[in-house]
């Protein structure tokens, strides 16, 4: 998928038309709708004292971004998440099968009509003399990213405040450490896994890596490692390395839309907070977590009926302390796991043999990377 399987230099072409409409005014537009969404639509279930965040507000805000990207309807926005879920979580390889090519021609509809505005128009006007194909490979990519990561990092996020009732309270009293708050929240449930194919055969930590094979690296259990991180798996507001995590990616391929993302996790933090300051999960709930290409948190249904209710917010049914997703549920469950030591900054890497595709990162550039 263009750019993430090409490295430099062909990959520079591809990020230059992201960059470019990921700019500071498309940021900037994109997220005072999104803070208008989120305060809208928590006003609309603060009174109810019980919401399930996913499908109320976390889902919501994705077809804002996606739409907002694209220049393109909500009911698009629609119909191309449910196939981005499809492809990304399903263990049923027809269904993915299915939903790829659901996809695809949604956003091939988008193409042909040569639009001037959104991403499509930016790729048409570009200068890059791009191809349809790869402006559809393109534009899968940006719909792959926009309509999963942003609400599951907002899901996970959630979660871990409803956890950790004294979170709440200083995000409620003080906004402004939202902004950190963020970054550590990014850290201790990263959603994004970072998929590569080694080009190069390699021995590391015992494992022969073979070219072609795929390369599956977990930022999530990277960041709960003690040797890198103090209390790996505590939220702190005031780390003074809270912008030092994986979750964006590393090197050439790091996630163009951190900043997006990050403003739009801010604003829905921000917003919720500002109008149900204290909330916990009921006790009934039962939350299902997965992990494969991206982690995924399924629903988070919170109650904040009674605000002096002292009983502990994690009172669900996962075990509070068990924050990373389901390894069990995993659709890569080929990967074999292999832990690693400070290099690939401790990061725990998935391997699957008999793998293809193209160019992305050897396992010699990984060691590398910054």
């Amino acid at each position: 998928m263009i750019p993430q399987e090409l490295d430099p230099p062909e990959h520079g072409k591809y990020r230059r038309v992201f960059v470019r409409h990921l700019n500071r005014h498309t940021t900037e537009r994109i997220t005072a709708a999104i803070t208008t969404l989120c305060t809208d639509r928590i006003a609309e279930f603060a009174p109810r004292g019980r919401c399930e965040l996913m499908a109320d507000l976390a889902r919501p805000m994705q077809y804002a971004l996606f739409s907002a990207l694209y220049d393109a309807s909500h009911e698009t926005a629609v119909r191309c998440a449910g196939s981005t879920t499809t492809l990304l979580h399903s263990r049923d390889t027809t269904a993915r099968a299915e939903a790829g090519r659901a996809l695809e021609m949604v956003l091939s509809e988008l193409i042909s009509a040569r639009p001037e505005q959104g991403f499509v128009g930016a790729m048409i006007t570009s200068g890059e003399s791009l191809t349809d194909q790869e402006m559809l490979d393109m534009a899968a990519m940006l719909a792959l990213a926009s309509l999963d990561t942003a609400a599951n990092s907002l899901g996970f996020a959630f979660k871990y405040l409803a956890e950790h009732p004294q979170h709440q309270h200083t995000l409620a009293t003080d906004p402004e450490l939202t902004t950190a708050a963020v970054e550590e929240l990014l850290r201790l449930h990263s959603v994004a896994n970072l998929l590569r194919t080694a080009v190069t055969d390699h021995e590391l930590c015992g494992m022969t890596i073979h070219r072609g094979d795929r390369i599956l690296l977990s930022p999530t259990l990277a960041h709960r490692d003690p040797r890198a991180y103090n209390e790996p798996s505590a939220a702190h507001w005031n780390r003074p390395t809270q912008t030092q995590h994986l979750a964006f990616g590393i090197g050439a391929h790091r996630c163009v839309g951190a900043t997006l993302a990050r403003t739009a996790l801010r604003s829905a933090i921000t917003s919720f907070h500002a109008q149900i300051p204290s909330y916990r999960i009921p006790p009934e709930a039962e939350i299902k977590t997965t992990c494969g290409v991206t982690n995924e948190i399924h629903s988070l249904p919170l109650v904040w009926t009674d605000q002096h209710d002292s009983t502990h917010p994690g009172n669900s049914k996962l075990d509070p302390g068990r924050d990373i997703p389901d390894m069990e549920h995993n659709p890569t469950r080929a990967f074999r796991p292999v832990t690693l030591g400070p290099q690939l900054r401790n990061t725990l890497l998935y391997k699957r043999s008999g793998g293809t595709g193209g160019g992305a990162l050897s396992a010699d550039a990984a060691l590398k990377a910054p």
